[in-house]
């Protein structure tokens, strides 16, 4: 028969891993619906947390010295999906050698955690309880430590960077990392309570909830999309995130310019992107139009993007652009905003507020 403890830690714990794994499961939904890998280290993250909660509590319950086990070791797995979702929302790659480094700091807690003089007796307020002891509470503090600084990094840098219509959810963002990765983290290092990253954490899902976008401040800076019609070269559609002084017609000259010498000149087949020193230009040609993006730097998700919404604008406008004439009426094709709003749903504007 399993002893029951009945202590208000396990209470709490449980409680808190209820609120975090709600948060949790709120980012890994949206993940899910959008197909975008960052919504799902983030989500990872969390539920790495929700887990830690559990077994936290569940070991207070039952004082069970296994289920301590398990509550470090999703300490660990948080971290290293934090790690992966701020290096992926920066540079849309994951650094080999931050891996490595911080490989290493996870698998040495990971071993210390199986050490039988990690884990101890203790009281939790006159209650049965554990702790952590030795190099493991060293380390394990440095890990949680780390967590809340890299969080609170995030969340900075993210206010820095974004367009001041996202400002006030980045406010959001920033003030429930603070609460969860500062305030939190030292609260559970020096009273031992869990709560305050439940707060933390609700207030941060609100903001992910409340404006998806301010996942994709960070990693790359949309400027502009063009659609050109590939007889004539005339610009169809042009739609701006951010402010630009390049004409329409120019910068569907140069599309034009560009696809004709790829093809035609190169002869190897039609030009994918062109890498500018300030930014990058990718290009999608479809049977007739050819759709410029004009990007701050490479990126598969806007590559993705580029595509879908291309072989969309062919398929909706198909009876216009399938005219046997050189020049089809731009007006026709306003109602593309909308193809822009569908397969590019993330993407900040600096003046378009109600994108």
């Amino acid at each position: 028969m399993t002893f029951f403890n009945n202590t208000p830690e396990g209470i709490i714990t449980l409680i808190t891993s209820g609120i975090v794994l709600m948060g949790s499961l709120i980012i890994g939904w949206e993940g899910y619906k959008k197909r975008v890998n960052l919504y799902t280290f983030f989500f990872a993250s969390f539920l790495s947390w929700a887990l830690n909660f559990l077994f936290y509590g569940l070991s207070r319950f039952t004082l069970n010295k296994t289920y301590v086990i398990f509550q470090y070791l999703f300490i660990v797995f948080a971290f290293f999906f934090l790690i992966i979702a701020i290096d992926y929302a920066m540079r849309e790659r994951i650094s080999s050698i931050k891996m490595l480094l911080f490989g290493g700091l996870g698998t040495l807690v990971v071993y210390l955690t199986f050490l039988p003089e990690s884990i101890i007796d203790s009281l939790w307020y006159g209650y049965p309880s554990f702790e952590w002891a030795g190099m493991l509470r060293i380390f394990g503090i440095i890990v949680i430590l780390l967590y809340g600084l890299f969080l609170v990094y995030f969340s900075i840098i993210t206010y820095i960077k974004c367009p001041n219509y996202l400002k006030k959810n980045a406010i959001i963002l920033l003030s429930g990392s603070f609460i969860a990765g500062v305030i939190g983290v030292v609260i559970y290092i020096f009273i031992d309570t869990v709560f305050t990253a439940a707060i933390g954490t609700s207030i941060m899902t609100i903001a992910f909830a409340r404006e998806p976008k301010i996942f994709f401040v960070l990693p790359y800076k949309v400027d502009r999309l063009t659609v050109i019609q590939n007889k004539s070269g005339i610009t169809l559609f042009d739609y701006k995130w951010a402010d630009s002084e390049i004409p329409d017609v120019l910068l569907g000259g140069l599309l034009q310019g560009v696809k004709n010498i790829s093809v035609e000149v190169i002869q190897k087949g039609e030009l994918k992107e062109i890498i500018l020193t300030n930014g990058t230009l990718l290009f999608f040609l479809d049977r007739h139009i050819t759709v410029g993006l004009l990007i701050s730097k490479t990126s598969n998700y806007l590559r993705k993007c580029l595509k879908q919404f291309s072989i969309a604008f062919e398929q909706e406008f198909d009876k216009d652009l399938s005219l046997m004439q050189e020049f089809v009426e731009a007006s026709r094709f306003n109602s593309a905003i909308k193809l822009v709003e569908f397969y590019f749903p993330h993407i900040p504007s600096e003046f378009n507020q109600h994108k």
